[in-house]
């Protein structure tokens, strides 16, 4: 009897994981967004600066970029011979693709390719590009299970639950696992230096000769830090901010969780824009937060227009409650689970 218990709270368990992982959609158009506000990043950076100053010389090295180890010679602007600006053409092209949607599955190695010839070509990269070339290559396995023409297009109703979720549902929360990492690592680090304990930080940031606020709203942003209460508050809360990203993208299993943590690294990276002026950092490390913010479990309100997310029950929690009291239940529009030993999940799409 209790091998028979045992049998049997070991299958529900494995149900419930099942029912989980398989409510994750490989083809959200959410998913879709982040990728094209990465590669839209690098786009503008292509457009707005010149060649010149994208492989600026710089004291003591040989022009860029350079070809000499294994990892550089894979470089677009190694391997191409056409030179660097028809080069950043080559890749202006490939971002554009990525924006575009079409055929993801194919145009999310490109991505990653780009993204790699960026961070070991160009001779100032602001720190994006590392961030860019991890996350793009972590999507690869998510993004080839895609077998959508445009990832822009709205998928099925019912989901098809294959490998391809499951390999979809494990690199999502590789993505999540490093970009919380981030955010964790410059937060807690900025505790071992004495200008951010004790809120003075901003203070001397603004004033840096090398990333120092500057523009219209420089004698305000000057006068702002002078007060004792304004650099703690610009301190302090960049911190308070980017704890509240990483624990965030950790625990986003509601909706309102992913739109606070989007909203909040929005608001932090728009303020650092706007000081210290990393565009292409600022908007890769939103894109890359927007991915983390899928949902893992759907909701059947996020299809349907007009019905409350109090009125549904996530798939888990569905799942459990049909093996509770081991009936049929529903029908129309909510989720479905057959008792025994098969179940069959019907998952709708944000």
């Amino acid at each position: 009897m209790n091998t028979t218990k045992s049998g049997m709270s070991t299958l529900n368990a494995l149900d419930r994981v099942y029912d989980y992982v398989s409510g994750f959609r490989i083809d959200y158009r959410r998913l879709q967004i982040g990728r094209s506000i990465i590669a839209a990043a690098h786009l503008t950076v292509i457009v707005f600066t010149g060649t010149g100053n994208i492989f600026a010389p710089q004291l003591g090295l040989p022009d860029f970029p350079h070809c000499d180890s294994f990892s550089q010679t894979a470089s677009l602007y190694c391997v191409s011979p056409a030179g660097n600006s028809w080069n950043n053409v080559i890749a202006s092209v490939v971002l554009v693709w990525v924006i575009t949607g079409f055929l993801p599955r194919y145009s999310s190695i490109l991505h990653w390719w780009i993204c790699l010839s960026i961070g070991i070509s160009w001779s100032l990269p602001d720190g994006g590009e590392a961030v860019a070339r991890v996350i793009t290559l972590l999507l690869i396995p998510v993004c080839f299970g895609d077998r959508r023409i445009c990832a822009w297009s709205k998928h099925s109703r019912y989901s098809r639950v294959g490998i391809a979720n499951f390999v979809g549902f494990v690199f999502i929360w590789a993505v999540r696992i490093q970009v919380a990492y981030i955010y964790f690592d410059s937060t807690i680090a900025k505790f071992g230096v004495p200008e951010w304990v004790d809120g003075s930080a901003e203070y001397y940031i603004v004033r840096g000769s090398m990333f120092g606020t500057s523009g219209p709203a420089e004698s305000l942003v000057l006068w702002f830090t002078s007060q004792p209460w304004g650099t703690i508050l610009m301190s302090w809360g960049a911190l308070a901010l980017e704890m509240v990203i990483a624990i965030g993208i950790l625990f986003s299993g509601s909706k309102v969780i992913r739109r606070i943590v989007v909203i909040c690294d929005v608001v932090l990276h728009a303020g650092i824009i706007a000081l210290m002026g990393l565009w292409s950092f600022g908007i890769i490390m939103i894109g890359s937060v927007v991915v983390c913010c899928l949902p893992l479990v759907k909701r059947e309100d996020e299809y349907e227009e007009g019905i409350p997310e109090s009125n549904s029950k996530s798939i888990d929690q569905q799942a459990s409650s049909d093996v509770a009291d081991g009936a049929r239940q529903g029908s129309g529009d909510e989720l479905t689970h057959s008792s025994g030993t098969e179940n069959h999940v019907r998952v709708v799409e944000t």
